[in-house]
């Protein structure tokens, strides 16, 4: 209870400081969620759900050009009309829509359970309420920030089907498609939620840590 009051305590100064230095109205709420949520707490749920959906779309799109080679129709395809440009138009089209799915799935997966476990609540309050966000140079909501998040995110995802599609260009099969694309996106995932941080530029799970684009943005603000 002692432990409960002093983390009340110790928002409400914050609170009261945001306000004198920064003239924003904070909220006092529950933290919790959102501290999951954005990764600074059990940063490996967070990393985990986005390799997750990296594994469902390799799955899912490697074979999306392999069969054509698979089939011998490669070449057929692309000598006619609607082989070199609707069909490929169509391929494009799928590889955004199953991403932007993957990634609602995904959010409303994490959203579900982070508000059910530790809740998540007033997504209206100012993001500068949380105590993490108090050099953010942006004065939105944390609903806004939420959305901008996801949006985010389905970019990298769309990304990297675009990536498993240009593997899958150059793979024999579906299943050679598979083996080329865990090697190069979902080991590297992999290694980096097992502990090894060096390895996380080229790991598309990095790209879900929040606070990693938080720090960029905040450093950038600084120097503007």
């Amino acid at each position: 209870m002692q432990k409960a009051f002093a983390r009340i305590a110790k928002q409400v100064s914050y609170l009261e400081k945001l306000s004198a230095e920064k003239k924003i109205d904070g909220w006092l709420l529950n933290a919790n969620g959102y501290q999951v949520l954005f990764g600074e707490r059990n940063l490996s749920f967070i990393r985990s759900n986005m390799l997750y959906a990296v594994v469902f779309l390799v799955v899912l799109l490697s074979g999306l050009n392999a069969y054509e080679t698979q089939s011998h129709m490669k070449v057929n395809l692309n000598s006619t009309k609607y082989g070199r440009g609707q069909l490929r138009r169509n391929k494009i089209i799928f590889v955004v829509s199953s991403s932007v799915a993957v990634m609602a799935l995904m959010g409303f997966y994490e959203l579900s359970f982070i508000n059910n476990t530790y809740g998540l609540s007033d997504m209206g309050a100012p993001i500068q309420s949380l105590s993490l966000f108090e050099a953010f140079p942006f004065q939105i909501s944390i609903g806004a920030f939420l959305t901008a998040m996801y949006c985010v995110k389905a970019v990298f995802l769309t990304l990297t089907g675009f990536i498993i599609m240009i593997i899958s260009s150059v793979s024999k099969n579906h299943k050679q498609g598979v083996i080329y694309a865990s090697i190069l996106l979902i080991a590297p995932s992999a290694l980096l939620n097992s502990g090894l941080e060096i390895i996380k530029p080229i790991a598309v799970v990095f790209y879900a840590d929040v606070m990693e684009w938080v720090t960029w943005i905040i450093a950038l603000g600084g120097k503007t």
